[in-house]
């Protein structure tokens, strides 16, 4: 699995194989067939915010004037951010529970991208395997900071941004560069660009690339609104005259890949 004694103008030049996939995406897509499935029959994702996210009605008015409001009370949502085989990956129950949903979501994905690549999960701990996930805010920080009387000793591994990757190359036991990518909208895909380019220079064997985004606190949605952004009607027209705005969408999505020195 470990590259050796190959010259580095011939890593630079070897290209990137995709070698696993997993996602959590709304619409209830768990799996890329899943997604494709739903691309085919033109699917939509976008729904009114769940009741056990947060009271729609409080934060809700179609008035842009409106004080701490949100003129947009729809998104895209996963089905489940709950559930978590916390023992599975060796973490105590008091641990899981002051983990932000987006560090378990990315946990499960890894595996089962790992599990999709064909190639066992400690092959990867046996070579340089680099962890470089895109995100840009945690609402779960946002909630727990409101709860004036926890003194959880977990919380701060719990919801900071780099815990994100941190966690995937601790609990995995992978031993290559560990980052959490902040481009705001691009955070994903910006990922991906540091993913190739430590392939490419040999920091990397391998590399995980992620991106992940939980919706849980109406604070961006209010933010967002008073800066014009979000529409009002819960869709996008993308390079429509109609266009009025984006909706905000919750996702994991993962990709393992490996230079093709490693196949």
């Amino acid at each position: 699995m470990k590259i050796q004694n190959i010259p580095e103008d011939t890593i630079q030049s070897e290209p990137i194989a995709i070698i696993g996939m997993a996602c959590r995406l709304p619409g209830g897509n768990n799996t890329p067939e899943d997604f494709w499935s739903f691309l085919i029959k033109k699917g939509c994702g976008i729904k009114e915010i769940p009741s056990d996210r947060w009271a729609v009605d409080v934060f809700y008015d179609p008035d842009p004037d409106a004080i701490s409001q949100s003129v947009s009370k729809w998104a895209g949502f996963l089905d489940d951010v709950r559930q978590f085989d916390a023992h599975f990956f060796g973490i105590s129950p008091r641990e899981a529970a002051s983990m932000d949903p987006q560090q378990r979501l990315l946990l499960q994905a890894t595996y089962e991208a790992m599990q999709d690549s064909k190639i066992k999960p400690e092959d990867f701990s046996k070579c340089k395997t680099g962890v470089f996930v895109g995100i840009s805010q945690s609402d779960y920080r946002t909630v727990q900071e409101l709860r004036l009387t926890s003194s959880e000793i977990f919380a701060g591994t719990g919801y900071a941004l780099c815990i994100n990757a941190n966690r995937i190359s601790h609990r995995l036991n992978l031993t290559g560069p560990s980052l959490a990518i902040d481009t705001a909208c691009s955070s994903s895909m910006v990922a991906l660009d540091q993913g190739v380019q430590n392939l490419h220079s040999g920091t990397c064997d391998m590399a995980v690339v992620a991106g992940v985004n939980v919706l849980g606190h109406m604070s961006s949605f209010v933010a967002f609104s008073k800066a014009g952004m979000m529409s009002d009607t819960g869709r996008i027209s993308t390079f429509d005259e109609s266009a009025n705005g984006f909706v905000p969408v919750s996702y994991t999505h993962l990709r393992a890949h490996e230079t093709k020195a490693n196949l």
